[in-house]
């Protein structure tokens, strides 16, 4: 897949005055502060899962092929929010770029837009699973 296929045309440098500067600044750091905490938190809770799951690992194996997938499924729906949380960060860091002297801020835009495209579908896919999952 082609990156810059998703560079918008034009200028490179997005002119910003001394306050949109701060709320950028701003902004990308509430995005990492906000992502490193879902890591963190993300991670431990995948952490005590897997504790959780090993005096159990055997009759996950020995259960069949749809024991195997349920685990599979509630540990991609535990660690979702980790890969979730760097997508933040990375965002945060890419916006906050756009805040200082470089003059490549569409395409670190592109970017973040990108990134932040992945975190909002990463929340679809987790409220569509609880949703799922009050249905039955």
């Amino acid at each position: 897949m082609d990156e810059e296929i998703d560079d918008p045309p034009g200028l490179a440098r997005v002119e910003l005055e001394p306050g949109e500067e701060r709320s950028m600044r701003w902004l990308a750091s509430a995005l990492g502060i906000v992502g490193m905490i879902q890591i963190v938190a993300a991670g431990l809770a995948l952490l005590w899962m897997l504790v959780a799951l090993i005096p159990s690992l055997g009759a996950i194996i020995g259960g069949g092929a749809t024991r195997l997938v349920v685990t599979a499924l509630g540990l991609a729906y535990v660690a979702l929010p980790v890969w979730q949380g760097v997508m933040l960060r990375e965002a945060g860091e890419t916006i906050g770029r756009v805040a200082g002297p470089d003059e490549d801020d569409q395409e670190f835009l592109a970017s973040a837009f990108r990134r932040l495209k992945v975190v909002f579908t990463i929340e679809l896919l987790l409220a569509l699973w609880g949703l799922y999952d009050k249905l039955d």
